[in-house]
């Protein structure tokens, strides 16, 4: 486990992984087609988005 949350996954979900959907949000993809890449339902999604911009 790291000493910095930043770095701990959010439901499976790396910061990397994140940023990388975040780009793809950018780009016009939907929320949906990111959650179904990801492998997780959408509102799980909404979480995980919704953590991490707190966390950052």
């Amino acid at each position: 486990m790291s000493e910095n949350s930043l770095l701990e996954p959010i439901h499976g979900i790396t910061l990397k992984d994140y940023s990388a959907a975040c780009a793809k949000l950018g780009n016009g993809l939907s929320e949906a087609a990111i959650a179904k890449a990801l492998g997780v339902e959408l509102p799980v999604w909404q979480c995980i988005k919704t953590r991490f911009f707190y966390l950052i």
